[in-house]
């Protein structure tokens, strides 16, 4: 058992049949990795960032759902070993898990989920101009 904490980000849109359009994204921030931000709150949005991020892959199967979705990022321990989602890194210190999405997602499809990791990288590399916790709001 590998328990960490990590930062739950429950992602719905809360008009919708229950579960249908939810999601379950689990981030780890490897405390060694020196950041630019340090607050729960700056945390809390990083982890926004990235769930948000990914489930925009899911814009073109279903048109305007960023603006139906509702995002919850809280901190939890879990024992990482009991994800059922694959684990990914972004680099930096990052890694998440995709734990749940909709059956009609774009991110069961293993290879689109490797392009937006790419993508997403190198925002994270390069202090994406979104991924500022500190400016976020």
């Amino acid at each position: 058992m590998r328990a960490f904490d990590v930062y739950q980000v429950d992602v719905c849109a809360p008009s919708n049949e229950q579960g249908r359009d939810r999601y379950l994204v689990y981030i780890y921030f490897d405390p060694a990795t020196k950041r630019s931000y340090s607050t729960e709150a700056e945390f809390n949005l990083a982890g926004n960032w990235i769930a948000e991020r990914l489930i925009r892959l899911d814009e073109s199967a279903s048109p305007g759902i960023m603006s139906r979705l509702q995002f919850h990022a809280t901190r939890v321990t879990v024992d990482v070993d009991s994800l059922k989602g694959g684990i990914h890194s972004l680099g930096k210190g990052i890694t998440f898990w995709i734990e749940r999405s909709p059956g009609w997602s774009r991110l069961r499809n293993q290879s689109l989920v490797k392009l937006q990791i790419l993508m997403m990288q190198s925002e994270v590399r390069g202090g994406a101009p979104g991924f500022h916790p500190q400016t976020c709001g």
